[in-house]
């Protein structure tokens, strides 16, 4: 659970900024948070404000961040290749646990992302491990920035949901999913089966649809639905968030069953049967298809990933939103 901090905890908080300290010093960053920073007094200010939060199980708290609304005035000049967006954002500063728990880092963010579309953060240059779980958690490297003393920074940001992309086996949910993140964002949807097909089942060009496909790019938003493998880097390199529907072959086969003869928002025309060649595809989903798309996904460097199991998992996001 994570909840504002209040005076009580500061004892307890004190001994977790020791231990992160101490965490530093030990992986080769000896220089950040040095001579006892942050001070009792920086973090008795930050409790007063109602800025400072703790991440706590039974009661007893193990993590700690601030949180704020921006604009932060250490982010004001920024060295490299600049802030990606100027609109309205979240802070976090000072985040740190004592090392009993994994994966403290993404439920602050989570909890951020919860109450700010768009969310800026900094680090050392020497503390690798918090480089490697931003990039994971989809933040994007941006440059260099100074605090007040001058010391330099490494800055990323993460933007709300602006250039999505869904993929995953057909008949798993994901064109569903697409529609009801739509209605919830108000993205403009794009299904890729919608360009590549003809009403009268026949296809477009491969020129013509890498040009749409190219336009849609260029747009300030999209939610782009569809697999078409052989354009997927493209798609990642331009998207800033992407969702993997990786279901169970069973559920996708039932999926497609399930909407044979119905009228669809994805596709030109209505399926009478399912086509025994479309059958195998999916069977061989998870062996031709599924490795290269998870390699892919592991290159895209400040991405958003976002991977559902079942469409439970899938259903339960949406609600988030």
């Amino acid at each position: 659970m994570i909840r504002l901090a209040r005076a009580g905890d500061l004892p307890r908080v004190l001994e977790i900024y020791a231990a992160a300290r101490s965490f530093m010093r030990a992986n080769g960053n000896p220089r950040q948070w040095k001579d006892g920073y942050p001070s009792r007094e920086v973090l008795e200010a930050d409790i007063a404000a109602e800025k400072l939060y703790v991440g706590e199980e039974d009661g007893v708290p193990f993590g700690v961040f601030f949180l704020s609304e921006g604009p932060d005035l250490t982010y004001s000049r920024i060295d490299g290749e600049g802030w990606r967006s100027e609109a309205p954002y979240g802070v976090i500063h000072r985040i740190a646990s004592d090392g009993t728990r994994k994966g403290f880092l993404h439920s602050a963010v989570t909890f951020a992302k919860e109450r700010f579309s768009r969310l800026r953060i900094d680090t050392h240059k020497d503390n690798l491990p918090m480089q490697n779980a931003l990039a994971k958690e989809g933040f994007s490297h941006r440059g260099t920035i100074y605090l007040a003393n001058g010391d330099p920074r490494l800055a990323y940001d993460l933007l709300g949901m602006e250039k999505v992309l869904v993929i995953g086996c057909p008949g798993g949910g994901k064109s569903t999913f697409a529609r009801a993140l739509r209605d919830k964002t108000g993205l403009p949807l794009y299904c890729l089966d919608m360009i590549w097909h003809n009403a009268d089942r026949t296809t477009v060009t491969r020129e013509e649809f890498d040009a749409r496909l190219a336009e849609i790019l260029q747009e300030p938003r999209f939610l782009i639905d569809g697999n078409y493998n052989r354009t997927l880097e493209t798609r990642l390199a331009a998207c800033d968030t992407v969702f993997l529907l990786d279901l169970p072959v069973e559920v996708c086969l039932a999926g497609v069953e399930s909407r044979i003869g119905k009228k669809r928002e994805d596709m030109p025309w209505i399926e009478e049967e399912f086509d025994p060649e479309f059958r195998d595809w999916i069977i061989n989903f998870g062996k031709d298809n599924l490795p290269y798309i998870y390699e892919c996904l592991q290159n895209a460097r400040g991405k958003r990933v976002v991977i559902f199991h079942s469409r439970e998992e899938a259903h339960r996001f949406l609600e988030t939103l």
